[in-house]
């Protein structure tokens, strides 16, 4: 039994000049990361059922750290197997791993006391990251926290959360870069001499950032509110600094440069109230009641289901037309997003009630005279 066990420990082969022991191989390679792979999975399984579990982290969040762990453990695992490989086969692999190193910290870029080498360009990542994450959970901090104590309204709320997010991204980097040894001094001089090719060659996504922060500070139109731009009828979905996105009537994606909302006049259906007033032109002929008319159209648009209660249509005689009277019917909706939907309530009910009534809404018409002249003998 003994000379079994001996001959299977010590058998060996070569390939080319170097020595393979199987069992040497199972015992400082194979049962090491075996090994790895079960402290790894356990550390794994404890985090994911005791201390997210414990923490009631939400659902979507756990599958993000469930990923994100899978992803370490991977790293770590390989690391390991290249770490244990290669100390099997006397590689220097520490060294290696030093000499690259060096190689990424040797700078390429040296300004004053501001070095930039690989290392600092890829520590630039995960500062914008979390100057990115950060940023955002002060914003959702201050809108959620603060400003719902506060009576303001929702334009103002946005303006705010939106400036505080974009000032704390700005000074969260400023930091980082200061961590990671870049002088901010020589920051402020690089960014003085890139504002003359900034002026001219990106003039208008300046004016587009500068416009954008107009919208936000003195908020002529905000989110969810319905517009006329560029001839396009649509809700405002969200304000950017360089651009809005508006969605039209038709579902359609409209981006606009907020330049040209500064720039242009808008046409705000619910800049400061959503309560806008709908007008539906009818003609009658000229032999209609025009008093039994006004009535009938007056009580069918207080029972439309947009109409403000307390502000009763009116009719108005506007005009005498070539085929009968032209009439306007003005209601007030509460609503300036159902619009469409209200004056197409009216109209339908009018055509309804007119048909009903017997009340003649007329054909274009024109009446032609025929003269005859008597041609002399």
């Amino acid at each position: 039994m003994m000379s079994i066990i001996s001959s299977i420990t010590e058998f060996s082969f070569k390939i080319g000049e170097e020595k393979i022991i199987p069992f040497d191989i199972f015992l400082r390679i194979i049962l090491p990361i075996i090994g790895i792979l079960i402290v790894v999975k356990l550390i794994r399984l404890l985090v994911l059922k005791v201390i997210v579990k414990r923490m009631r982290i939400k659902e979507k969040s756990q599958i993000k750290i469930n990923r994100y762990l899978k992803i370490i453990v991977c790293i770590i695992v390989l690391l390991s197997c290249i770490l244990i490989i290669g100390s099997y086969f006397n590689y220097q692999i520490p060294q290696y791993i030093s000499d690259v190193m060096q190689a990424f910290e040797n700078p390429f870029f040296t300004t004053g006391s501001t070095k930039i080498s690989i290392i600092t360009l890829l520590l630039l990542i995960p500062i914008s990251y979390f100057a990115h994450v950060l940023s955002k959970y002060l914003k959702n901090l201050v809108d959620h926290r603060l400003l719902k104590r506060l009576s303001m309204d929702k334009s103002a709320k946005f303006g705010v959360a939106a400036l505080t997010r974009y000032i704390a991204f700005v000074i969260i980097i400023l930091i980082g870069l200061s961590f990671i040894g870049i002088d901010l001094s020589a920051i402020a001089v690089l960014i003085g001499v890139m504002g003359i090719g900034i002026g001219f060659g990106l003039q208008n996504i300046v004016a587009n950032f500068f416009a954008g922060l107009v919208i936000i500070v003195e908020r002529p139109i905000k989110e969810g509110d319905r517009i006329i731009a560029n001839g396009i009828e649509g809700d405002i979905l969200k304000i950017r600094l360089r651009s809005t996105v508006i969605n039209t009537l038709t579902n359609e994606t409209l981006i606009i440069p907020n330049s040209h909302l500064v720039d242009q006049s808008i046409h705000n259906y619910s800049h400061k109230s959503s309560e806008i007033i709908i007008i539906n032109r009818i003609q009658v002929s000229y032999t209609s009641d025009l008093e039994l008319v006004k009535k009938i159209i007056c009580s069918l648009a207080e029972n439309n289901p947009f109409i403000v209660s307390n502000k009763s249509p009116k009719v108005f005689f506007t005009e005498f037309k070539d085929s009968g009277i032209q009439l306007e019917l003005w209601t007030w909706i509460s609503d300036a997003h159902f619009k469409i939907s209200a004056s197409s309530w009216n109209n339908f009910q009018i055509w309804k009630v007119f048909k009903e009534q017997g009340i003649i809404i007329p054909f274009p018409q024109l009446d032609l005279h025929i003269k005859r002249e008597k041609i002399p003998p």
